[in-house]
């Protein structure tokens, strides 16, 4: 709907002004569900309403967003780990508090070293330690940001991996699952 609005100035001329009224755009889903505290989880979140979010509020973080009929934001860092909820805005500065989806924060995960450190064969398997490890079958070892292997979860501080065919090199490894809706 449409309200106008007229103010009168100085010279009592009145300035024909349009204030649009929209209904607000009503979270429905968030994929994935959970993402680490350092941020960087890419949301993706369904939603009803009005078709041009430009804001998402976590917890009290507000960033942008694209909306392309479903909304696309960016989880911003967080200091603890836990619920927070997942408003949208069509202006950038009204949120429906009542209105919201739930994202869990997770501690990040971290490798803090790799047994055997060196290997004169691909496809060995190595133990990668480390912290906050998920129980999910996508966890994955990462070598070089680029060579991906699945992990066999051992603990929640440690994983194996098989090593990545690969020319003689040292190698990068970094530990990451998608935890979508787990």
């Amino acid at each position: 709907d449409k309200v106008e609005v007229r103010l009168v100035d100085q010279r009592q001329t009145t300035l024909p002004m349009t204030f649009n009224y929209d209904a607000p755009a009503v979270p429905t889903r968030i994929v994935p569900r959970t993402g680490p505290l350092d941020g960087g989880t890419v949301l993706t979140i369904s939603h009803t309403g009005h078709r041009n979010v430009t804001a998402c509020r976590l917890g009290d973080q507000v960033v942008s967003a694209v909306d392309h009929g479903f909304v696309s934001c960016v989880a911003p860092p967080a200091a603890h780990p836990g619920a927070v909820c997942v408003a949208l805005s069509i202006n950038g500065r009204d949120f429906d508090e009542d209105a919201c989806v739930t994202f869990n924060y997770r501690p990040s995960m971290s490798v803090t070293g790799v047994e055997p450190t060196m290997v004169t064969e691909p496809n060995q398997t190595v133990l990668v330690t480390g912290s906050h490890f998920p129980r999910v079958d996508t966890l994955a070892c990462l070598f070089d940001r680029t060579m991906r292997t699945k992990a066999t979860w051992l603990s929640s501080n440690a994983a194996t991996c098989e090593i990545p065919p690969a020319p003689p090199s040292t190698l990068d490894v970094r530990v990451e699952a998608d935890v979508g809706d787990a």
